[in-house]
């Protein structure tokens, strides 16, 4: 009898740990989702800014990420507030620890494989942090992505707005410049 309460005592309080773990929100660098860019310090920017949305990596240093180094790591900006964090990791052996990690912290994740390229996602959800481990087989590239669930929301619906309302120039018909382009490129002799 004693030993069953001090099984369900102990499984109680690992589940309250756990919960204690979900509860507590996420902080990326010591600052919370939503954080300006200009809060992070020298931040260098990624390709080109998107009207609302904005990607910098941090310059070439040491940083952590659940206790392994990873290959690149790149932040999120929507409206100058932070929304998400990407880790690009560096081989099995990181993959495996932060997945530990993770667990460790958050509980069992939520796993879903895709069949084309061998797509394999482990999910853990921590109040409005998302969290998505990925590991591509095809390619070998793993990363680990971060994001606040309201504020990547918004910005995928201001992404989607903004696409919506500039569509793609059509591929055929060909505009002029490249209908010359095509016929330059592909003649036929009529000898």
């Amino acid at each position: 009898m004693q030993l069953r309460v001090a099984a369900a005592l102990a499984f109680g309080g690992a589940l309250l740990a756990i919960a204690a773990a979900q509860a507590a929100e996420l902080k990326i660098a010591g600052k919370p989702w939503g954080t300006p860019a200009a809060e992070f310090g020298e931040l260098l920017p990624v390709g080109e800014p998107r009207d609302r949305l904005a990607y910098f990596v941090p310059p070439r240093g040491a940083y952590r990420v659940l206790g392994i180094q990873p290959r690149e790591l790149i932040y999120g900006f929507f409206d100058d507030r932070l929304f998400a964090v990407y880790a690009g990791l560096e081989g099995v052996e990181d993959f495996g620890a932060v997945r530990r990690r993770l667990q460790e912290t958050l509980g069992l994740p939520r796993i879903s494989m895709e069949g084309r390229g061998g797509l394999t996602v482990y999910s853990w959800k921590s109040g409005e942090s998302r969290v998505k481990l990925k590991h591509y087989e095809g390619s070998g590239v793993m990363k680990l992505s971060v994001y606040h669930a309201g504020l990547a929301r918004e910005a995928n619906q201001a992404l989607q707005k903004e696409l919506d309302e500039e569509p793609p120039e059509p591929v055929f018909p060909l505009s002029p410049t490249r209908q010359r382009e095509a016929v330059d490129l592909l003649e036929w002799s009529t000898r």
